[in-house]
């Protein structure tokens, strides 16, 4: 734990150590400096040191009483640390593989049975529409959901896309790409009839087969029903990808948006 002062005002970081140093920001910087009459500034120190006294005790008896260790589990520093996942009345263990994407926390893992899957840990996700989608075809299974992880966090389980398959960019600028583009807008109709909305129907979150027939969508994480889902923050069109709208944070998604993002899928 870490209490950064920062002239008369107060931050919290956690740190830990695992294969290298980690530290998150906790709190934000708390002014410890106010008028007497801002009550709101008031409470937000108070609140702040109370948390830390808190903390402190616990980890005072923590550090007392320290859990036995078992030599025989494996310390896992590299990956989170769920490693089972409830799919209807069983209970499935799982080894991480790897680490799929550099930047989202997506993660290759090898069931008991020795059946690869893949698990993302996202702050929110569009069940219901990934289910749907995968009614129609066009997303891998999903076969576990967890919104009960500490944070805020969720897991998600699915099955991988099958073989065969490539991201549709990859086929940018070749004699096919009208064709899958066609595929794509064609394949993505019944889901939006259903009135659901996607958010993010870039050429890197869509798959197509070697027979240009069938499509695969992934990332439901901003997901659901028309107009009823909002974009996160700092969501907007760049150099590196087009968007349907300049600006479109925290504003609603909405089927046209989608629609849009299909027929610039190449620009």
């Amino acid at each position: 734990l870490n209490c950064l002062f920062l002239g008369p005002a107060i931050q919290i970081l956690g740190g830990v150590m695992t294969d290298r140093p980690q530290i998150e920001v906790l709190s934000a910087s708390v002014p410890m400096y106010f008028h007497v009459s801002n009550q709101d500034l008031f409470l937000d120190l108070a609140r702040t040191l109370t948390a830390l006294n808190i903390l402190f005790a616990d980890l005072g008896k923590l550090y007392d009483n320290p859990p036995p260790l078992n030599p025989l589990l494996p310390v896992q520093h590299e990956y989170p640390y769920p490693c089972r996942f409830k799919c209807g009345n069983q209970v499935i263990t799982f080894t991480y593989l790897k680490r799929v994407d550099p930047i989202r926390l997506v993660f290759e893992v090898e069931t008991e049975e020795r059946n690869i899957l893949y698990i993302k840990y996202t702050q929110q996700y569009g069940v219901e529409a990934h289910r749907k989608a995968h009614e129609f075809g066009i997303a891998p299974e999903l076969l576990a959901y967890d919104d009960t992880l500490p944070g805020g966090w969720k897991m998600v389980v699915m099955n991988p896309i099958p073989q065969g398959y490539v991201e549709i960019d990859s086929i940018e600028g070749s004699e096919d790409q009208g064709k899958v583009q066609a595929v794509v807008i064609a394949k993505m109709r019944p889901y939006f009839d259903e009135g659901f909305v996607h958010g993010d129907l870039r050429a890197a979150n869509i798959f197509v087969d070697d027979g240009r027939q069938n499509i695969m969508v992934i990332d439901y994480d901003w997901a659901g029903r028309n107009k009823e889902v909002t974009y996160p923050p700092d969501v907007r069109s760049s150099i590196d990808i087009w968007r349907p709208r300049a600006e479109l944070s925290l504003r609603p998604i909405e089927t046209e948006h989608d629609c849009q993002m299909l027929k610039h899928l190449y620009y």
